[in-house]
């Protein structure tokens, strides 16, 4: 069983961002310190909040856990590494894939302005371009060409190779929610894929069909009493 927890931090506020600031690891901190713009310090700084809440509600000791990363950059629970789990955000929007066994997970939004016609010639094969090119109305191309992306961005993290694999190198077929992978053993993979708001896609990868959603706002967190543990106040 893998399961999706999608949280939405549009209302949360900076007296919550400092709350939770104070909460997470130092490293986290860190991290977040090097950004520029407040969205991008709240991305990251919830997403630690979001894989907490997760590992708590799985019974592990959500203020014990230890987050770090193997030579591909992947991180991992290296306090519980029967736990797998796989971040992204984008937007207003963070996404956690975690469960027992490797999970990949990519979230884009769709109305983004991009430049389809060189990024499909980068990334996609002859097949999902042709798959892209067969609708017509923009709307639809443009969601066509973000579940390509999205799935494609699920199946490398799922992997952990990130750039060192080429995206070119395999085509996602999302009528049937498989993939052929021409460089290697192909794996026994399937693609989720969720529409959140109208504005979001999400897909996963991993190798069990069984995916339980969840959509949160900030609120669920702030019930949650794991996260209100060392006086935190959100």
């Amino acid at each position: 069983m893998i399961r999706l927890l999608c949280l939405d931090i549009s209302q949360a506020d900076r007296a919550q961002y400092e709350a939770c600031y104070q909460a997470v690891c130092e490293e986290r901190k860190k991290h977040a310190d090097k950004y520029h713009f407040f969205e991008d310090k709240k991305r990251c700084i919830f997403s630690e909040i979001l894989l907490r809440y997760a590992y708590a509600g799985s019974g592990g000791d959500a203020y014990g856990m230890r987050i770090e990363y193997r030579k591909n950059e992947k991180p991992y629970l290296s306090s519980d590494e029967n736990f797998s789990f796989n971040l992204s955000h984008t937007g207003e929007m963070i996404v956690l894939a975690y469960g027992t066994e490797v999970v990949g997970v990519d979230v884009e939004k769709i109305d983004r302005n991009i430049n389809k016609e060189q990024i499909s010639g980068m990334v996609f094969t002859d097949e999902e371009k042709n798959w892209l090119l067969e609708v017509k109305d923009s709307t639809e191309q443009n969601e066509r060409f973000f579940r390509l992306w999205t799935a494609k961005e699920s199946y490398l993290k799922y992997l952990g190779t990130g750039l060192r694999k080429s995206a070119k190198s395999f085509s996602v077929d999302l009528e049937n929610h498989c993939l052929n992978d021409n460089t290697e053993n192909e794996e026994a993979v399937c693609f989720k894929e969720i529409f959140l708001k109208k504005q979001y896609v999400i897909t996963s990868c991993q190798k069990t069909d069984r995916i339980e959603y969840k959509y949160l706002t900030f609120s669920d967190l702030r019930a949650d009493p794991i996260i209100m543990r060392r006086g935190t106040q959100l």
